[in-house]
């Protein structure tokens, strides 16, 4: 991993669907996790909200490495 890795080159980025994430590869592959409700990013972090009912014990491992392989690629 690059200590220069980032989420996003600049500012935050809010995202709420799939389709409101185009473009943003890293939001649009968190969207491909079943439960996940919105993606909010900054430079340095990433929050991942999951919707009502979903349980983090199934959506934890799924972003965690989605994080990873894109700050290896990084």
């Amino acid at each position: 991993m690059s200590g220069d890795a980032s989420f996003l080159e600049e500012g935050i980025a809010t995202y709420s669907s799939r389709e409101e994430a185009r473009g943003a590869p890293l939001a649009q592959r968190l969207f491909s996790v079943t439960g996940v409700e919105d993606v909010f990013m900054t430079p340095q972090f990433v929050t991942v909200s999951k919707e009502p009912g979903a349980e983090w014990s199934q959506i934890k491992p799924e972003v965690e490495t989605i994080l990873r392989e894109y700050l290896e690629a990084a």
